[in-house]
């Protein structure tokens, strides 16, 4: 089964979350199951989940309806996904908007990897610009590391012609 997410999981905590929201479902419906086998009146207590979380259960149902064994197929590959995306953390000057992270999200799986997950952080002393860091590497393109090159090249031509 190749799972949809939607374009609204886009870190590992979004994918942790759901999970969880996941679990939750799958735990009232396994309650429902038994009550319904015990010939007791169902309870209507149903969990609260996200509309991230619905919408991923909707794009993601099986064409007969969920049954117990698909919620718990469906975790195992949400688990597996979580453990096994490749990850990228991206640190900027400011907070970055959701619709930035869409962006950022979106062209990333587009281009790189389908399934990757991104830890979107930020860091007012980069000034600008971003940090990548995907596994060990580390791609620095901060205003803050172009304006210490600049300073770097300006100390040497000082000295140099002095």
């Amino acid at each position: 089964m190749k799972l949809n997410l939607g374009e609204n999981i886009i870190s590992p905590a979004d994918l942790r979350s759901l999970i969880e929201e996941v679990e939750a479902y799958a735990a009232y419906s396994r309650h429902r199951h038994i009550q319904a086998r015990a010939g007791a009146r169902p309870t209507k207590n149903t969990p609260r989940i996200s509309e991230t979380a619905n919408e991923f259960l909707a794009a993601n149902k099986p064409k007969d309806g969920y049954k117990l064994r698909d919620l718990d197929r469906l975790i195992a590959e949400l688990e597996q996904r979580y453990h096994k995306s490749p990850q990228a953390r991206i640190t900027l000057a400011d907070i970055a908007s959701t619709g930035l992270k869409l962006s950022i999200s979106n062209w990333l799986r587009l281009n790189v990897n389908e399934s990757v997950l991104i830890d979107f952080r930020s860091d007012s002393t980069i000034l600008g610009g971003m940090i990548v860091v995907v596994g060990s590497h580390i791609y620095d393109w901060s205003m803050r590391r172009q304006l210490l090159e600049t300073k770097n090249k300006l100390i040497d031509l000082v000295s140099n012609n002095v």
